[in-house]
């Protein structure tokens, strides 16, 4: 397996490569998902790819945020810098961003980033027959469910080490719904590591959404049997010593090392909050999953301390970052240094344990494995020294040649040649990415050549090698300009149809009987008894945005023997197979631009924008557009169980309690607070392979008031979830009138008007 790991920065880069990766991901100035990172102009891009490919090392460049269509000429140029820079692959998310790559440069390979939520085997075969090379999959799957998208014959890439999203990959909007700043566009803000309370059906409080980070370094065999292409480090925010420490572990793991106490002792030491995870792959463990009493480093515990003073549990440096950690897990700093078993004072007067933030030892010894030049690629060299001949050396890597030409060779006049000094000389290597491992010489006896001009041969050589390694390393690429963007007409409505949505079959059938003009059916339980009991027909079938393998197939059976009018594609997995009725695409796509719609063929078909863009961002998009209006906003989906988690709960995939409890013992009873006291509801799905939690806005969105301010549109959508009837109705009747009557109609209670009118960062 190709072992893959993060560059924020050229120091990075280095640390990464020096220290055993085989390929480096990193982004350019713009449109990548880590903006906070150094990143890196074009010069740096092209630099990094020279250095990669001399070494026979990969270049993934990260291209994988959602473009506005007031932003595609940033595009050009950088499809400009991936050419120049001869990048092996890009790193994709938007749609748009594929398909003006597949036109601008044919012959760059793409990856799917986990953000494309590719969290199936169907999403896997939808990739391959676009033409992408690899999928890096949801950090979600299995490893039943991996191995099975991995025999799609796609290559795959997982995460392996580093920080989790707490969100099901490619769909929080957590960040940009609350704070404006997008996770589809590198500026999460991370509201997942704050706290909150749980309140319902179990209460709890702390950082409940905060995974530990995750830790595959004891299983890649299993990684390695699910049939991964590529095992990815997360971390292009990370400092050059916690890439180096990383990837020199995974390294010598994947080389033959077994996983020991001090691997994973080293790994804590550079990072971890609360530990470590195993994550998905074996099925999620909900009680083991989380941090919830610290979102951050915690370190590794080195003693205690008690009754004033503090007893080693390990070797301290006096450099070390020290901290004594009570039970409120708040860090008073303390200076020591000392051996394990030793007692000392405790000049904090606290009491607890006494944890390593950062250790000096491990952070020098990081340092030092990425400072210089490590010789890795070995070279034969053949030297010619004939008195009256050019001087002439050639070096080879076993596969390339490269030769320099020297003066004219004289003869000596007092001191013979002396071979083996000569030798040697050639030999001083320091500062380049080779050692001569053999040298023929082919001398005259009484030849003379001066050190600086054996120097300068070896020198211009080595040069002319590397460029020829580079050469052949990189992808050839070819930037071809494009004349134009692709445009939609224009497609507004006289009278604009409105679709309600929700999980009630009753709920959807009053409305319709209220003035609806079509009614979407959302699933709640997608499992085969459930679809069973269900008679949805006339209506739209929702297609839930995450779903395993076996739901899937499972939702398109019984769609193709519903009676539907017709589905609502969330997820790209879920357009390999031909669906009964119309297609309606969801703004769960993140549709931001025309190429975007032109690259996912949605043609004459009805699409919701992205819920982040604006009133103005949206009319400059055109086609046959719906709107959402109202309704919570699903900010998250989640995997794991936060019931399951506050209760200390196992496996999640095995759980069915919510099916058998009475009222109120429910995760749907459920909801999460903020420290301003918002409160998020929780809403479940029931799948074969486990129940994905949706996490709803604090408050509904809601444009009744301010209809008349929004682009033209065909149809409105309204998202119903936790309204009682009457409540429902009254909603329904207020877009009734706000669209069909003269004015808009101010709406009633707490509510937002979403991105609209607010822009994301």
């Amino acid at each position: 397996m190709e072992l893959l790991s993060p560059a924020g920065s050229m120091e990075c880069l280095l640390a990464a490569a020096r220290n055993g990766a085989d390929a480096v991901y990193l982004g350019g100035k713009s449109l990548n998902a880590r903006q906070g990172a150094g990143n890196f102009d074009r010069e740096e891009l092209k630099q990094a790819g020279d250095y990669l490919h001399e070494r026979g090392k990969k270049l993934y460049v990260t291209v994988n945020t959602v473009v506005k269509q007031s932003e595609l000429g940033l595009l050009e140029d950088v499809a400009e810098q991936l050419c120049y820079a001869r990048a092996d692959a890009a790193i994709v998310q938007d749609a748009g961003v594929c398909g003006y790559l597949r036109k601008a440069l044919p012959g760059l390979k793409l990856h799917a980033s986990t953000q494309m939520a590719i969290c199936n085997a169907q999403g896997a075969s939808y990739l391959k027959q676009r033409g992408f090379e690899r999928a890096v999959l949801a950090r979600e799957m299995s490893l039943d469910e991996i191995r099975s998208a991995s025999d799609t014959g796609i290559e795959t890439e997982v995460f392996c080490h580093g920080a989790l999203c707490v969100a099901c990959s490619g769909l929080c909007l957590f960040s940009s719904m609350v704070g404006s700043r997008s996770g589809n566009r590198g500026l999460c803000a991370q509201p997942c590591r704050m706290k909150y309370r749980l309140q319902g059906a179990a209460e709890s409080e702390g950082y409940l959404l905060s995974p530990k980070d995750l830790c595959a370094a004891g299983f890649t065999d299993a990684l390695k049997s699910a049939h991964v292409t590529s095992l990815k480090i997360e971390g292009r925010l990370k400092r050059p010593e916690y890439v180096a420490i990383v990837t020199n572990i995974y390294r010598r793991i994947l080389d033959g090392e077994e996983y020991t106490k001090a691997h994973e002792e080293a790994l804590r030491q550079i990072f971890n909050r609360g530990g470590f995870t195993r994550g998905y792959a074996h099925g999620i463990k909900d009680g083991e999953f989380l941090s919830t009493a610290r979102p951050s480093h915690q370190g590794v515990r080195v003693g205690k301390a008690q009754n004033g003073r503090i007893i080693l549990e390990k070797d301290v440096h006096i450099r070390d970052a020290l901290a004594v950690r009570g039970d409120s897990f708040e860090d008073e700093a303390v200076k020591l240094e000392g051996k394990a078993g030793q007692t000392l004072p405790n000049p904090t007067g606290r009491t607890g344990g006494v944890f390593r933030q950062v250790s000096f030892l491990q952070m020098e010894e990081a340092e030092k494995s990425y400072a210089s030049e490590k010789p890795t690629i070995a070279v034969r060299a053949a030297l010619s020294l004939k008195t009256g001949e050019s001087a002439a050396l050639r070096v080879s890597d076993g596969e390339l040649e490269a030769a320099a030409t020297g003066e004219t060779v004289q003869a000596a006049r007092s001191a013979p040649l002396d071979a083996q000094r000569l030798t040697q000389q050639l030999k001083k290597t320091g500062g380049t990415a080779y050692f001569i491992e053999d040298v023929q010489l082919d001398a005259s006896p009484d030849a003379f050549v001066p050190v600086s001009e054996v120097n300068r041969l070896r020198r211009e050589a080595l040069d002319e090698l590397a460029r020829l390694r580079t050469e052949r390393n990189s992808p050839k690429l070819v930037c071809q300009p494009l004349a134009g963007y692709p445009v939609f007409e224009e497609q507004g409505s006289e009278k604009i149809r409105i679709f309600v949505q929700s999980a009630s079959e009753r709920l959807n059938r009053l409305l319709l009987e209220r003035g609806a003009d079509e009614a979407v059916y959302e699933p709640n339980d997608v499992r085969a008894e459930a679809l069973d009991k269900l008679h949805i027909d006339g209506m739209y079938l929702y297609l839930p945005p995450v779903l395993g393998e076996k739901s899937l197939e499972g939702l398109h059976a019984f769609a193709a023997q519903s009676g539907i009018k017709g589905v609502y594609v969330t997820n790209p997995g879920q357009l390999v197979y031909t669906w009964p009725g119309e297609i309606r695409y969801d703004f769960t796509l993140n549709f931001a631009n025309t190429f975007a719609l032109e690259y996912a063929g949605v043609g004459e078909n009805v699409y919701t924008p992205s819920i982040e863009l604006t009133a103005h961002e949206i009319a400059q998009l055109g086609g046959r557009r719906e709107l959402v209006l109202y309704g919570r906003i699903p900010l998250m989906r989640l995997r794991h169980c936060p019931l399951n988690a506050a209760r200390g709960g196992g496996r999640h995939a095995c759980c069915r309690a919510c099916d058998t409890a009475k009222e109120g013992k429910r995760l749907a009873d459920c909801s999460f607070t903020d420290r301003t006291k918002a409160v998020f509801p929780l809403r479940r799905l029931a799948t074969d392979e486990g129940c994905v939690i949706n996490l709803l806005n604090s408050v509904p969105l809601n444009l009744s008031g301010r209809t008349n301010e929004l682009p033209a549109f065909g149809s409105a959508r309204l998202l119903f979830t936790d309204e009682t009837e009457a409540e429902a109705q009254s909603v329904l009747g207020d877009f009734i009138s706000a669209l069909r009557g003269a004015l808009p109609v101010p709406p009633k209670g707490k509510y937002t008007t979403g991105h609209y009118f607010r822009k994301t960062e």
